[in-house]
């Protein structure tokens, strides 16, 4: 017999080893094992001192060994999970049992303070030992919140009998002994049909789509260039928008959007425009200083900005036959009683023809999208310079529509023809009078006809428009 414990737990282990070879220190018991004899080892002085007799080497061992919990790392059924309080809280399945609704063990009994007294708590405003009892409750109430629950609890724990909890005992006092009977009394019966029905409720007709249909004196009389793919694509947008008045809130302490920063281009271009490129870096400064003095503008978008700006100043530049004519000028068209309003960003001018230019910080509309009259701004804009009304340019046809896309990036630009490389004269005209063509149809149909206004009515390009969608109750209607 060993005389130490420390002698003893050596002897066990290599007997252990001998017998069971690699295998003693595998799966998941094996290694609660492993963690036990590391922890013996940070008391190996201890041990040392402890001496340990034939008849109470058992009984030492087995209070070591009774302290260790062997949890398995996955369940021993693929469909069968074993979780804790917190872990069933986070998580969700089919069949949830809950267990252990015993007196003593649900609600477990609060553990005293055997430092603070209750009144010296509440003084310090620390929470009462009760607290961990409304946790418990909180989390068994989420789990009756499971498609199908079962309630359970042991009869007899150690060896002796157990008491059902409270809630156990009060529940079956309220079901009429549902909880312990197999056979159910009508009135039982009923009781749990009504539980049962709470899971189930009462279906629902379908919201419908929405297609709001104001008066004629309430619909606007006047409409912006941007807005016509906005009413052509989702009116219920245009609707809420225009009609409604509504608008989303900017987030508090946020950071300059997408719009300003362009729009901070635009103010940038047009000034180096009036007043040369010399002055070009004073207007960076000042521009710049309009989005905040934040340092990630100064570090990291300014030469962005620098980039996109220089590209667009030599790439005018390098095409001399195309001369600015006007920038950043408004101009409006009446068509009836409704006013089409429209702030072309560059209007150039080659002989007897003319360019409209739309700078774009953002995404660049598909040729897809514009032949298809989805993206009409530049049409429209085309038509009113076409009017006369960007300055002297009356009878002068529109011979090119183009985005010039300005990034900053690795290709600080890129010139990109509206209609694509492969288009005439002849094919511009087409598209400025099918885009106009259109335009009417619109108005005389949403304003100034009794049109309702569909949510999403052209679901593919509708989906561009989604700041309306909880509004419009678009999940809904479309069964997701």
């Amino acid at each position: 017999m060993p005389p130490t414990a420390e002698a003893l737990m050596d002897r066990l282990r290599a007997v252990a080893e001998a017998l069971a070879g690699e295998a003693l220190w595998a799966g998941d018991a094996g290694r609660a094992l492993a963690r036990l004899f590391e922890a013996l080892e940070e008391c190996r002085a201890d041990l040392q001192r402890l001496s340990v007799t034939a008849d109470d080497a058992a009984a030492f061992v087995a209070v070591l060994l009774d302290g260790q919990t062997v949890r398995p790392r996955a369940s021993l059924h693929p469909q069968l999970h074993i979780w804790g309080l917190l872990e069933a809280r986070l998580q969700s399945a089919d069949l949830l049992l809950m267990s252990g609704l015993n007196e003593g063990s649900w609600p477990g009994l609060p553990a005293p303070d055997p430092f603070l007294a209750p009144a010296i708590r509440r003084a310090l405003s620390l929470p009462g030992l009760a607290r961990r009892t409304g946790q418990e409750a909180q989390q068994f109430a989420g789990g009756l919140g499971a498609p199908d629950v079962l309630l359970t609890r042991s009869l007899r724990a150690g060896g002796a009998p157990t008491v059902a909890s409270r809630f156990w005992q009060r529940l079956a006092a309220a079901t009429g002994g549902l909880a312990d009977s197999g056979a159910l009394s009508p009135g039982r019966e009923a009781l749990l049909e009504a539980a049962r029905a709470l899971g189930r409720p009462p279906a629902a007709a379908p919201y419908p789509r929405p297609e709001p249909q104001p008066p004629v004196s309430a619909r606007p009389q006047e409409i912006t260039v941007t807005d016509v793919a906005m009413l052509k694509a989702d009116p219920f947008t245009f609707y809420a928008r225009r009609i409604l008045k509504l608008s989303k809130l900017d987030p508090r302490d946020a950071e300059p959007t997408a719009g300003e920063r362009g729009q901070v281009v635009h103010d940038i271009l047009q000034r180096a425009l009036q007043e040369g490129q010399a002055t070009l870096p004073a207007i960076l400064d000042a521009e710049l200083r309009k989005l905040g003095e934040r340092p990630e503008i100064a570090a990291l978008w300014r030469p962005r900005v620098e980039r996109m700006v220089g590209w667009a100043l030599a790439t005018m530049a390098e095409q001399p036959d195309w001369q600015p004519f006007r920038w950043e000028e408004k101009a409006e068209l009446a068509l009836g009683p409704v006013t089409l309003k429209g702030r072309i960003d560059r209007l150039d001018r080659s002989g007897s023809a003319l360019r409209v230019v739309d700078y774009k910080t953002g995404s660049v509309p598909k040729i897809k999208d514009v032949t298809a009259l989805y993206q009409t701004q530049l049409a429209l804009l085309a038509h009113l310079a076409e009017a006369g009304l960007f300055g002297d340019t009356g009878g002068l046809p529109v011979e090119a529509l183009e985005y010039w896309k300005l990034s900053g990036g690795l290709e600080p630009g890129r010139q990109s023809p509206a209609l694509g490389q492969k288009v005439g004269a002849d094919d511009i005209r087409a598209h400025i009078e099918a885009a106009w063509a259109d335009f009417e149809e619109l108005v005389g149909g949403y304003l100034l006809g009794e049109r309702p206004f569909r949510a999403k009515q052209h679901m593919v390009y509708g989906r561009r428009f989604s700041d309306y969608d909880q509004l419009a109750r678009v999940a809904e209607w479309l069964g997701r």
